[in-house]
């Protein structure tokens, strides 16, 4: 039992999460809620591994032992380095929060700060040919080929992310201009526009004719229609169609990985751009880098120099066819 002057572990996790992280440092949304999960799974090993509950678990019973022993769970779970290596930075950056409020746990943060992260095993990340995404483009039959045609070639022409993608308003569609553009809130709402070829123009214009009618009633682009309501396009829902049609592919014979998901779509667009002689630094402008250090995962050397870049090259393109446990920790910012 804790003594009345001890520091419950979770204790300031509302506090980090919701005024240090968003509002102190502005991090964005998403890396508020990925530290979230991390210090939820972090709460989760405690309690199954070693019965330790939230009123119970101090700052005191934390310590390098213990975080390690963590860590070992987590490969036991089959996490990826980069994973686990996410979850002790949480681990981390959370204590060296509590030490600015109390010195007194700032020997704590440094002795966590010393445990090395895992080595992460560097293998080159798969990407589309361009066969593969030919394939992939034609594939879509039936009454929702249209838009599932245009996401993809817009995840590939643009190299967003399918979090950005979704999250598109028809006001964000700059497309009646000499040069065509989508504006696209990315990673910390941090904007930027990126421009269309004539094809993937064509394309967006015409499922916006198909989409968007009088009879619509919503500024999403890309909508779901549930029991009456508008909504957002679920990430998931363009997984499941994508690796649907890949499927398709590699069955008339293409080859295409076994798991193609919508990020490969950004992966190849950079690749393909870099292959064509596009300066690195253009590429993360493109892509939305804030650093040259993380375009150059895409510096990938090119077997054969292709003949058109940007414009040109988007042949790919075909033409337009037409009270417990649980309820504790919310209180302490967790899940």
């Amino acid at each position: 039992m804790k003594k009345n002057n001890e520091v419950l572990f979770f204790q300031y996790v509302t506090s980090f999460l919701n005024t240090y992280l968003k509002n102190q440092i502005n991090r964005s949304l998403n890396t508020v809620e990925s530290y979230r999960d991390s210090l939820t799974t972090f709460r989760k090993f405690l309690l199954s591994e070693k019965n330790l509950k939230i009123q119970k678990f101090t700052m005191s019973m934390c310590n390098k032992e213990l975080i390690l022993d963590y860590m070992d769970y987590l490969r036991g779970k089959n996490y990826k380095a980069s994973t686990i290596n996410h979850h002790l930075a949480a681990i981390r950056s959370y204590l060296w929060y509590v030490s600015d409020i109390d010195i007194t746990y700032q020997g704590l943060a440094i002795s966590i700060g010393h445990i090395p992260l895992v080595r992460q095993t560097k293998y080159d990340k798969e990407y589309l040919s361009q066969e593969a995404l030919k394939m992939m483009f034609t594939a879509p039959t039936g009454v929702r080929a249209i838009r599932d045609r245009t996401i993809m070639i817009l995840l590939y022409e643009t190299a967003m992310r399918v979090s950005e993608l979704i999250h598109i308003k028809l006001e964000d569609l700059f497309l009646n201009t000499e040069n065509p553009y989508i504006l696209i809130t990315g990673k910390g709402d941090k904007e930027r526009i990126v421009g269309l070829s004539t094809k993937a123009l064509d394309h967006l214009n015409y499922y916006l004719k198909q989409y968007h009618n009088k009879n619509i009633n919503t500024n999403i682009l890309f909508y779901s229609f549930i029991k009456g309501n508008y909504g957002y396009l679920s990430e998931s829902t363009i997984e499941t169609f994508i690796q649907k049609y890949a499927d398709i592919v590699r069955k008339m014979g293409v080859n295409i990985p076994l798991k193609v998901y919508p990020h490969m779509f950004r992966r190849t667009r950079a690749t393909h751009l870099y292959q064509n002689n596009i300066p690195l630094e253009l590429v993360g402008r493109i892509l939305g880098h804030s650093s040259i250090e993380t375009t150059k995962i895409y510096a990938k050397p090119s077997l054969n120099q292709l003949k058109q870049i940007i414009e040109n090259e988007n042949d790919i393109c075909t033409e337009p066819e037409w009270n417990n446990e649980d309820e504790i920790a919310k209180l302490f910012g967790l899940r």
